[in-house]
């Protein structure tokens, strides 16, 4: 290779990108293309040189030649002879620009790494950074080592050449002459440049991924790796995160077993019904997953139901809340990781979410706040890694995270709209440089949407299907706000109150310190990033403060806190937010290099401990408070009552706002006739001793009356067929008298 002379180029700032061109390259004009958007995003002047074999594909040298056309003070042509073009290309760097440095790459790396390695090589004064790329085994880290550099870990994982990306400085090139003998040009300038004392660094840096190609023969090896992946990651750190997190997961449900409290909601009693029914009911099947209540948790707990203890200890059906715990611990140690590059940040943003009293608690339930959890880390994650790498299966693992989280929670739903917008703000932002960027992001909103919105939009088919209304879980008998939202509610129609009463529930489920370092964190990775990049993947997380906030504004939800209510009620709704505060506060503790503040990683020790002696168990609380209060007192002494005296037969009874009646009193579901029961239910009501019903129960809460009070409670055929056994304040049980066989007389 020549070495430049004299009459060299001035020296100016910039890169020269030289592509070494293998073989047949499809994705080359869209690599090329991303790079120059980059590069133009982050104002960095620049050239690409393509170098490209004599004997190489025409289609690639077509492509080449037309990109070269497009961009003609961009982007060049280089021909080069069979062998490796790395010297052709450094050659024709140093020839023919004047930039000061030369990146020498395969194409093979996302556009968006490069703008930090070239800013890393400015502020450590690096003369050679060598970015080789991470594979499934390696660990992200940085080392100022020579021998690192010229044996770079990815060879001696593979077992093949792991030379990566070179950013070299042209300064350090002087009176440089290197032979050109195949791919042995790298290793020649890292021995050449470790002579000269030069500062070398070594980056870790993610590769561009080309679909693969999965046969039928490999699927099944795919799916066992998957899973192996799953129960037993390869980063030893990660699998001690999960080890820990199934410790603390069966010990904080061992916990709450004992104390009782599993299901102490009456909303873990419901979801356990509507399982329950599914299997085993007086019209089992598919409907009874009814319309109101989302049915992924539902359905996930099928096979946890069937067995009598485990359905009404609650316990084992816990499994799927105690399950997504752990996966959302390791989820969030992946973006902890990712966003700060160090263990610091990644196990700080674990322990801020494992060790919180309330999630620990709902975890223990079958209660369906940890399988949202779960959702939006997946779904953040794979959004994270798509918007830095651009690989479109992590696309497509974000739309299978969303369409989860829509099917859980309708917290999801506007979770749904936010990522949506960061897909599309993501895809402008890589094809704003094309000559029409447009339909790239129509078909990136659409390959997401697709899936994505396909939750939502079956629900609202299966809405229309069973009850004939596409929006009965909005506007149906059971789905009206005025059944739980009070008229006497500050929050409704006030701002301020609304925006107070779900700041005190946030401080109530995160503690006092979260939720300050998280505040500084999130200033702080917006000082930094500039939102930029990836940056925009963590801003959905965020979405849940404004919305709950026009929730209680508008009356849709109820929420209390005793700042503002004296009570606690559906404080659980803040809880969502412990995912943007640990992310945020990992962030904070173990900052990337170039943040302006820099903690000990003792200080993460520190979050901790201050984490577990400052937070409360507010959801504990409220579940506490809603068994101890007066009403449930008198539900359980009527199922218990029931419990003792039931001795078969038909029981008709409605199931809104008798939930834990028909759960306490051990009931056969099947025997139940409830508003959920096809065909049955207007039969029953109409004429119960016609449907052999033998057990009639009515709710005639003052203001809380059910329907079998309102149709049946001055009906001249229950009175007149049926005998009251019991009664109090609020339950009035009816039991079926027997007719009488006639007497006999002799004559």
């Amino acid at each position: 290779m020549p070495s430049p002379g004299p009459s060299a180029p001035r020296i100016a700032e910039g890169v020269a990108v030289v592509v070494s061109v293998q073989g047949d390259r499809g994705d080359l004009a869209v690599a090329v293309d991303d790079l120059l958007s980059t590069l133009d995003r982050v104002g960095e002047r620049h050239c690409v040189l393509l170098v490209l074999p004599d004997d190489g594909p025409a289609t690639t040298g077509d492509v080449a030649e037309g990109l070269a056309t497009r961009y003609p003070d961009r982007v060049r042509a280089v021909r080069r002879g069979p062998g490796n073009g790395e010297p052709t290309g450094l050659a024709a760097a140093l020839a023919e620009t004047d930039h000061r440095r030369i990146f020498l790459t395969d194409g093979r790396i996302p556009a968006a790494r490069l703008p930090p390695l070239l800013a890393t090589a400015r502020t450590e004064r690096a003369d050679l950074v060598v970015a080789y790329r991470r594979g499934p085994g390696d660990r992200p880290r940085r080392r100022m080592s020579w021998l690192r550099a010229v044996v770079p870990p990815a060879a001696s994982r593979t077992g093949r050449p792991g030379p990566g990306h070179y950013l070299v400085d042209r300064r350090t090139l002087t009176d440089l002459d290197l032979v050109p003998r195949s791919a042995a040009a790298r290793g020649e300038l890292l021995a050449e440049l470790r002579r000269r004392d030069a500062r070398i660094l070594v980056e870790h840096v993610p590769g561009r991924h080309r679909p693969p190609v999965i046969t039928p023969a490999a699927r099944k090896g795919l799916v066992r790796r998957g899973l192996a992946r799953v129960v037993a990651p390869r980063d030893p750190l990660l699998r001690a995160v999960v080890v820990v997190a199934v410790a603390l997961s069966v010990g904080a449900c061992a916990a709450v077993a004992a104390s009782g409290m599993t299901l102490a909601y009456p909303d873990a009693v419901s979801h356990l019904l509507i399982s329950r029914r599914v299997l085993d009911a007086s019209t089992p099947g598919a409907a009874q997953l009814g319309g109101v209540w989302l049915p992924l948790s539902h359905v996930l707990a099928l096979p946890l139901v069937g067995h009598e203890s485990w359905y009404h200890t609650g316990v084992v059906p816990s499994a799927v809340s105690m399950c997504a715990y752990v996966a959302t611990a390791s989820w969030l140690y992946r973006i902890g990781f990712a966003l700060t590059g160090r263990r610091t940040g990644a196990v700080t943003t674990v322990l801020v979410f494992c060790a919180n009293p309330n999630v620990l608690y709902l975890q223990s339930t079958p209660m369906t706040e940890a399988l949202l959890l779960a959702c939006l880390a997946a779904a953040t994650w794979h959004l994270l890694r798509w918007c830095r790498e651009g690989d479109y299966r992590h696309l497509l693992a974000t739309a299978v995270a969303v369409l989860g989280a829509t099917l859980v929670r309708y917290e999801g739903w506007v979770f749904l709209v936010a990522v949506a917008v960061v897909v599309g703000v993501c895809s402008w932002r890589r094809a704003r440089a094309r000559p029409k960027p447009s339909v790239l992001v129509r078909a990136d909103l659409v390959f997401f949407g697709c899936l994505a919105v396909s939750g939502a939009v079956g629900w609202a088919l299966w809405n229309a299907a069973i009850f004939g209304d596409p929006l009965n879980f909005v506007r149906g008998e059971f789905a009206r706000p005025a059944l739980w939202v009070g008229a006497d509610e500050r929050a409704v129609g006030d701002w301020a109150v609304s925006s107070q009463t779900y700041l005190h529930a946030a401080r109530h489920v995160l503690g006092p310190v979260v939720p300050a370092a998280a505040v500084i964190g999130l200033l702080c990775f917006t000082w930094r990033t500039r939102l930029r990049d990836e940056a925009p993947a963590l801003l959905p997380l965020l979405v849940f403060l404004p919305f709950f906030v026009v929730a209680l504004h508008s009356g849709q939800r109820p929420l209390h806190v005793p700042e503002i209510s004296g009570d606690l009620y559906n404080v659980r709704f803040a809880l969502v937010l412990v995912l943007p505060a640990a992310v945020f506060t990992g962030y904070l503790v173990a900052p990337a290099h170039r943040s302006p503040i820099r903690f000990l990683p003792a200080v993460a020790a520190l979050v901790g401990c201050a984490h577990l002696a400052l937070t409360g168990t507010a959801t504990l609380q409220e579940a506490a408070a809603f068994r101890a209060g007066a009403t449930e007192r008198v539900n359980a002494r009527a199922a218990a009552w029931l419990r003792e005296h039931y001795d078969g037969g038909r029981v008709l009874m409605q199931s809104w706002g008798n939930e834990t009646v028909a759960f306490a009193s051990r009931i056969p579901t099947a025997k139940v006739i409830y508003e959920g029961s096809f065909r049955q239910w207007e039969a029953a009501l109409a004429d119960p001793a016609g449907q052999a019903v033998r057990w009639i129960h009515l709710r005639r809460t003052p203001g809380g009356e059910d329907e079998v009070w309102r149709r049946l409670h001055d009906s001249p055929s229950v009175h007149a067929g049926y005998e009251q056994t019991y009664a109090d304040d609020h339950h009035v049980i009816y039991r079926h008298v027997e007719p009488r066989a006639p007497e006999r007389h002799n004559a």
